[in-house]
Parts: structure tokens; sequence; C-alpha cells
């Protein structure tokens, strides 16, 4: 039986579907945070936080902390396959968060 998987974006501000989504990272008060943005929000974004870097210093980033990594569509689409998979497969598997190890091995296994 074949299965069809359909993935919907939505921007993280209002909920509702959108075409494009863009993933921003940032950091306040030491908290990196992330959120995905259509491009009406992104823009808003840039808008907001560019009136503060013009007056900012660039922070070059050391080793001890790593280099924010920037989440693409194409990965969220690649996890929620993964997760989709697992719970089909009756594995213990949450809606957010880290997918286990074992879920994803078994899944790049069969896939």
């Amino acid at each position: 039986m074949a299965t069809r998987r359909t993935v919907e974006l939505a921007c993280d501000l209002p909920g509702r579907h959108a075409d494009y989504v863009e993933t921003h990272s940032f950091t306040l008060n030491g908290q990196d945070y992330e959120f995905d943005a259509c491009t009406k929000h992104a823009q808003s974004f840039a808008s907001v936080v560019g009136k503060f870097t013009d007056y900012a210093r660039v922070v070059k980033l050391d080793s001890s902390r790593p280099e924010p990594r920037i989440r693409r569509t194409a990965e969220r689409r690649h996890s929620r396959d993964i997760r989709a998979w697992a719970k089909e497969s009756g594995m213990d598997v949450g809606d957010v968060g880290r997918i286990p190890t074992k879920a994803v091995r078994e899944y790049e296994k069969t896939h």
C-alpha cells in the first residue's frame, strides 16, 4: 500500500500556512532562540533588529561556542518523515525535540 505524506510550511508567528519560510536564529541574554518566519515576518524581524545592529559589535565565536547551525526546510521535512515512520513502526518518538538515534538509524536502513 502506498503512503503519501504532505508537509505544510507554516510561519511560527501566526501559525498559518506559508509558501516559504526562513529560519532565524538569535541570542538574547545568553539564551539561543530560533523561529521560522514567512517573508513578511522575516522582513519585520530584520527591520527591528537592524536598528540595533547599526550600533552593535560583531562577536567572533571562539572554539568553546560552536557556530550556529541553520536548519533548512529540507532538513525539517526529513525529521518529520523520520518521526512519522518511527511512530508508524511503533517506536516511542515525541512530536518535538531530539529524535532517538535508534529511530534515525532504522529509518536510514529502510529508506
